[in-house]
């Protein structure tokens, strides 16, 4: 329409192809984003407080009413990592703690730490170094 008079205006036609570029929108649900965060977070607390006996993935799960494959996804998202990552980090690093402050024996800070065996190939992989190793290199009086 002309501003002026506000009369409609004929405009001619001219085929030219307009090219368009098309937007993909995404959409977030920021809800259950929230919610599933907030989840993770309570959850990442049980292992802390049950470092001498591992818990599953499952029983990980159980806890918040979810399957281990909702944890594993959503745990990875939210922490950067595995739930069975971030539980094998907790326990080699109260392990490493162990070993350089107290004078328990390798196999009860390896059992304090959860692990029946396979202890000294986790915290080479770990630190580098062998239990026996870390603790030569860092001797301490007790």
């Amino acid at each position: 329409t002309d501003i002026a008079t506000n009369a409609p205006v004929e405009i001619a036609s001219i085929n030219m192809p307009i090219s368009v570029p098309t937007v993909e929108i995404q959409v977030i649900e920021v809800a259950p984003q929230i919610e599933a965060t907030q989840e993770i977070q309570e959850i990442k607390e049980l292992p802390e407080m049950n470092i001498e006996e591992p818990i599953t993935i499952s029983d990980l799960a159980a806890q918040i009413n979810h399957s281990p494959r909702w944890l594993e996804r959503n745990f990875k998202s939210v922490m950067k990592c595995s739930p069975s990552n971030y539980y094998r980090e907790l326990r080699l690093n109260h392990a490493h703690s162990l070993l350089l402050n107290t004078n328990m024996s390798i196999q009860e800070i390896a059992l304090a730490s959860g692990y029946q065996s396979g202890f000294s190939i986790a915290y080479r992989q770990c630190f580098g170094k062998t239990p026996n190793q870390m603790r030569k290199g860092n001797k301490r009086d007790f």
